[in-house]
């Protein structure tokens, strides 16, 4: 017997589905867009990535959908999570290329030139869930059928 999918079930649901719909379209993005579409440089050596905030926004739209509004912090959150291991690795990246630097130095160089595309990206993940959370209100998910075990 299946019954209807609990709340934790719905979140768990919702970040997955926001996980894998972040990756996928954003590798077609990557793929498909030319590479001045793909990144603006911002300040010295950060940028901002415009498509990745549209396909962020979208899955975590999707993911509020799914999961409500208890979503929004969650989505959220995987999101910062996923932003700090970047900024981890490109400052291990620039840290290698330039090993005579202090790492305190490189690291204050790398996040300081990302902040504005980071910031972008978290704010398109927060308005994202938002929406999602939004037409969760207004149109729930149909709750799963019961099936009867023969």
């Amino acid at each position: 017997m299946i019954g209807p999918a609990s709340p934790r079930q719905r979140l768990i649901l919702a970040a997955a589905v926001a996980f894998v719909l972040d990756f996928a379209p954003g590798l077609l993005a990557a793929r498909l867009l030319p590479a001045r579409l793909q990144a603006f440089t911002a300040h010295g050596n950060g940028f901002i990535q415009p498509a990745t905030c549209v396909v962020l926004a979208i899955s975590l739209l999707l993911g509020g959908w799914i999961g409500g509004r208890r979503f929004l912090p969650i989505g959220v959150a995987l999101v910062l999570l996923l932003q700090l291991m970047a900024l981890a690795l490109l400052v291990q990246i620039a840290h290698g290329a330039m090993p005579q630097r202090p790492l305190s130095v490189t690291a204050a160089s790398v996040v300081a030139g990302n902040v504005p595309g980071l910031g972008l990206q978290l704010l398109a993940a927060a308005l994202g869930a938002l929406a999602g959370a939004a037409v969760h209100r207004r149109r729930p998910l149909p709750p799963l059928p019961i099936q009867e075990s023969p």
